[in-house]
């Protein structure tokens, strides 16, 4: 059975694109089976759910799944140039919108504002997509714009965007009858080479208090771009705004999403852009975030985790050990609680207490765990009084859903401060709320 995030490989193509083909030409009605489906099935595995509704948890989204020709128009705008404004679909992304080339004399421009009744996304957001993008090769005619538009933007609509905006991709001007795959962002030296036959995938992480957007461009594993920049916006999230260069210029566009993002007090770990994560060792608890645990208190921490959804293992996990341990690192001995997210133990206190084990109680599916991890929302609040710590954990799964977390040991040393560590294996973490009781 393939499934739609399997990632096994064969020869250089990759299963799930595979499978991705196979579900958007379902959707789209591009199989068509001619004989009865008694005996036989399309599958999609633990990750296709038929009640499961992509838009939840979102402040904007738009896969142009349900957009024809005779509609783009409610979403997108070009005043010179709307016949080039198209909803396009292949077996891989299903539908799309597609500002095309042009006949006409000289750039145009096309735009979409997210939201039409004075909604606004200000704070801190992550804006994702899929584009496409051809420069023009008309020789000092035909720059090319991609952006992603504040409501303090403004453009003449077939001359494109001076000044701001959140991100602004653009070719400046072609001094040559030629493609250009250097795209300058927002209006500095900084560039990115974007294949002008390649799909690629923005991520902006936008932080409105410090003017600055973490940007990750990638084709498919290659990370293209992955670098802070400022933005210049002073306002909130608009929509997006397109300059299509002359000649051969044109812009695709797909699956943009739009959710709320807090305000991170620290991180653990590395994210690559890939959907992949590193970490040190994860017995290393000198690279962990801590917080000392003192006798009869209680911390609250909230914080995202994030992992590639293929390892149980490889999720957040939590270290408590005396305040004087070595270096804090992980001792064979066993003098501290090395508790998984997975609720794996490498050890529970044994120096002090001789081997006394937690006790458990988790509501999740082990078959699907790994992938609910992957992108999750933790509660996590670690309680001390005397010998007994109790752990509980509220995860919102990547499946949406909720699930309870709860582990208790009575190993613990009953007096002296202890040093809470939170950190993991191949994941990352980012901490946003901490409260000490």
């Amino acid at each position: 059975m393939l499934t739609y995030a399997a990632i096994t490989a064969i020869g250089e193509n990759k299963v799930s694109d595979l499978a991705k083909a196979i579900v958007n030409a379902v959707k789209i009605g591009g199989i068509t089976v001619e004989y009865p489906m008694k005996d036989l099935s399309i599958g999609f595995a633990n990750d296709y759910d038929p009640n499961y509704n992509p838009t939840v948890g979102y402040l904007y989204y738009e896969d142009y799944s349900d957009a024809t020709n005779n509609n783009i128009g409610n979403l997108w705008i070009s005043s010179n140039a709307q016949s080039n404004v198209t909803v396009d679909n292949d077996s891989m992304h299903g539908n799309y919108f597609h500002f095309t080339t042009g006949l006409d004399a000289g750039n145009r421009g096309a735009y979409c504002n997210f939201f039409t009744s004075g909604e606004n996304i200000n704070g801190n957001y992550i804006i994702e997509l899929d584009t496409q993008l051809q420069s023009g090769n008309i020789a000092d005619r035909s720059v090319s714009q991609f952006v992603i538009t504040g409501n303090d933007s403004t453009w003449d609509i077939n001359s494109g965007i001076k000044s701001k905006y959140i991100l602004k991709l653009d070719t400046q001007t072609v001094t040559s009858n030629s493609l250009t795959q250097i795209w300058y962002i927002n209006d500095t030296q900084e560039k990115v080479i974007i294949p002008y036959d390649a799909w690629v995938h923005i991520k902006a992480k936008v932080n409105t208090k410090n003017k600055t957007i973490d940007l990750i461009i990638t084709n498919n594993d290659t990370i293209l771009y992955n670098e802070t920049v400022a933005m210049t916006s002073e306002t909130g999230l608009k929509g997006l705004y397109v300059l299509r260069g002359r000649g051969t210029g044109f812009t695709k566009v797909d699956n943009i999403k739009v959710k709320e993002s807090r305000e991170t007090i620290a991180t653990y770990g590395k994210d690559n852009g890939d959907g992949t994560y590193t970490t040190g060792a994860w017995y290393d608890y000198t690279k962990y975030y801590s917080q000392i645990l003192s006798q009869n208190s209680e911390i609250k921490i909230n914080f995202h985790n994030w992992s590639a959804g293929t390892n149980n293992a490889f999720n957040y996990a939590i270290a408590i050990t005396p305040i004087d341990s070595t270096a804090g690192i992980w001792e064979s001995g066993g003098k501290q609680w090395h508790l998984r997210a997975d609720r794996f133990n490498c050890s529970t206190f044994e120096t002090f207490y001789n081997a006394f084990y937690p006790t458990y109680e988790v509501e999740w599916d082990w078959d699907t765990f790994a992938k609910m991890m992957s992108d999750s929302e933790i509660e996590l609040t670690v309680k001390r009084s005397k010998n007994i710590i109790t752990i509980n954990a509220t995860i919102t799964g990547n499946d949406k859903n909720i699930y309870h977390y709860m582990v208790t040991t009575e190993a613990a040393p009953e007096n002296g401060d202890l040093t809470l560590y939170l950190g993991g294996e191949e994941c990352y973490l980012e901490i946003y709320d901490i409260e000490i009781c």
